[in-house]
């Protein structure tokens, strides 16, 4: 049990501990969600989201996603999406992204606990670049504080399983992310929270990430 608990410390100070970072910066993502239903168990879901880095001064990313999802249940999703991204940076390049997922969600046995995974499969096309193939798993737990708020933590890990002109394989990024949801209404509800976004290359970057969505269901 020692050796576990020290080995689990060592590891959050390699992967979380901002002093290995060369840059910290202050990024906001904001996003909009739109499900749409198709029949049944199929539904679109339709995103727009603005991101702002460099500690807020400058609109960096504009991404339009549209996936299509077929909902064995409420706790059992997959989905096929196609992205695209416009970096607004000194490049000025964009990104088409393909990516298929699976989503499970499950009991834990502890009162109001749920937890959820999810696994992605990202073919990235960026300009001028070899297809690069990124692998996703997110873990997240959401406990019911009341009937409308819910605290949601989550840790997601980013691997890529190729390399290109840009990016080698292996371990690219880790997002830890920590929130909460206010349910507005029926058919609305507002994620607010913060993301420690690390970066194993760049020579270990971390954002500090301010993160805001609205998702409205109209199924």
């Amino acid at each position: 049990m020692r050796r576990s608990n020290l080995l689990l410390t060592i590891l959050c100070c390699v992967v979380f501990n901002p002093a290995h970072a060369t840059t910290n910066q202050l990024v906001s993502w904001n996003t909009l969600h739109l499900d749409l239903p198709v029949t049944n168990n199929i539904f679109l879901r339709e995103t727009l989201s603005t991101r702002f880095e460099d500690n807020l001064q400058h609109f960096n990313t504009q991404l339009i996603r549209s996936s299509l999802n077929y909902e064995f249940n409420r706790d059992f999703i997959v989905t096929a999406a196609y992205d695209w991204f416009l970096r607004a940076d000194s490049s000025s390049d964009y990104e088409n992204r393909l990516w298929q997922q699976i989503y499970y969600r499950h009991d834990t046995g502890i009162d109001k606990l749920r937890a959820y995974h999810r696994v992605r499969i990202d073919e990235r096309m960026l300009e001028n670049t070899d297809t690069l193939v990124r692998s996703r798993y997110m873990l997240a737990a959401e406990y019911a504080l009341n009937r409308t708020w819910t605290l949601v933590l989550s840790d997601e890990i980013l691997v890529n399983l190729n390399g290109n002109q840009r990016s080698d394989a292996g371990v690219e990024q880790n997002r830890v992310y920590l929130g909460f949801i206010k349910q507005l209404n029926e058919q609305t509800n507002l994620w607010l929270g913060y993301q420690l976004q690390h970066f194993f290359e760049d020579d270990g970057n971390i954002n500090h990430g301010i993160l805001a969505a609205v998702h409205i269901n109209l199924r």
